[in-house]
């Protein structure tokens, strides 16, 4: 194999390599910080155990010398962990921000946020502080008990580097003892220090990243739902056509959602869904009714986009309520895949999730090539079909079945 050869089987590699280091380590600054950290970890840590290793050479204790070793640095880590946690700081940073923000324009956005993240339920998506509540007991309680016992702890130190000394000779001198005070604290320091440090940088790093991505998510959310709060539904008998703002809002709501987080962009969803099929057993048929479900699809619309990639759970589910949020999700980014799980919709739902559906298809129809647009109509023929066959028969769907097979 050519070396022009190897470098190029080895580039993939050598990428995802380069894209791992830096989601691990961040910004520049950060793995400026993580190289002067391992400048000095490292070297001390590798003379460390070199040094243990040598003593217990010497004595034929190597098994025993590591053991201890590596209980001092899992104890110091454990101790480092522990005094590292970062506390989340998403509440701070949003204070911050509303405090420093200059005008009424952000001050609004705030309060819309706060209003649209409690009616759609975003709001539950925050930080699980239940780990830094423990360390911030256990560092209290440690350095507590450490002034409190300060005395004692040297006569406990004392008595553990003599069972460590022992470790390395049966009947240990003075310099035994000495070296294995020096192993167990030394090592308990290098590990509280390596544990800790990297908890300040990265842990406290991926934190920040985390609630600075859901206090974007938010203010997109709050934007969206702002815009399309200025929007008039549409009448009765007209197909439910999201505007070219409700879209651009509900694509930035998609950009900013944090990515693999479905039960945070589902959870609206799924809320409003709920709402519906409450709303739909409650009440029976009226002209009121059919306003607020159309209130919900709107408010559903902004959260469509960035719920497209989780559109299978939706439409698998047995939910009626599930089933509108999918077809108001084809509203927003059609998808030719699910063609003909709308068209079903027309035999299948009740009138208001089959006139969604058909306003999906309708719309995509008037947009599509010739050939997609066959296809759409078939499918919707067939589905009048069956509909007259069953004697289904529903004004305003109807007349909205009729314009799809009419496009073009």
């Amino acid at each position: 194999m050519t070396d022009a050869t190897t470098s190029k089987a080895r580039s993939p590699v050598l990428g995802c390599w380069r894209r791992l280091l830096g989601m691990i380590c961040g910004q520049r600054g950060v793995r400026d910080d993580l190289s002067r950290i391992n400048k000095i970890l490292f070297p001390l840590t590798v003379v460390a155990v070199g040094a243990a290793i040598r003593v217990g050479w010497s004595t034929n204790a190597v098994g025993p010398v590591l053991l201890w070793v590596f209980s001092s640095l899992a104890a110091g880590g454990t101790t480092g962990f522990l005094f590292g946690i970062p506390k989340s700081g998403s509440g701070a940073r949003v204070e911050a921000s509303v405090s420093t923000s200059t005008g009424e324009a952000a001050s609004t956005t705030t309060d819309v946020a706060q209003v649209s993240s409690e009616r759609t339920g975003v709001q539950g998506a925050r930080p699980n502080t239940n780990l830094e509540e423990v360390s911030d007991w256990l560092t209290k309680i440690i350095v507590g008990l450490t002034l409190v016992n300060l005395k004692d702890i040297k006569e406990e130190v004392q008595r553990i580097s003599l069972n460590a000394a022992e470790a390395i000779q049966p009947h240990p001198t003075n310099a035994d003892v000495s070296a294995a005070t020096a192993l167990v604290v030394g090592f308990a320091l290098i590990g509280f220090l390596a544990v800790y440090l990297y908890m300040r940088l990265f842990v406290q790093g991926a934190i920040v990243r985390s609630d600075d991505e859901l206090h974007r998510y938010k203010s997109a959310v709050a934007r969206a739902e702002q815009i399309g709060e200025r929007e008039v539904l549409p009448s009765s008998d007209a197909a439910v056509v999201p505007s070219a703002a409700s879209l651009s809002a509900a694509q930035d709501v998609a950009d900013a959602a944090p990515p693999n987080r479905p039960e945070l962009v589902l959870q609206p969803l799924r809320k409003l869904a709920s709402q519906y099929e409450e709303l739909r057993h409650r009440e029976d048929y009226s002209r009121e009714r059919t306003l607020q479900m159309r209130e919900i699809v709107r408010r559903m619309q902004p959260h469509a986009i960035a719920a497209a990639p989780f559109i299978g759970e939706l439409i698998r589910s047995p939910s009626t309520g599930d089933h509108l949020a999918a077809a108001v999700i084809l509203q927003m980014r059609y998808m030719p895949e699910h063609m003909d799980w709308l068209a079903r919709r027309l035999v299948e739902e009740r009138a208001f999730i089959g006139y969604q559906a058909a306003s999906a298809l309708l719309m995509r129809a008037r947009v599509a090539g010739t050939p997609e647009c066959k296809a759409i109509q078939a499918a919707v023929a067939s589905a009048k079909a069956e509909r007259t066959r069953l004697n289904l028969v529903e004004v305003s769907l109807d007349k909205l079945i009729d314009k799809i097979l009419e496009a073009h």
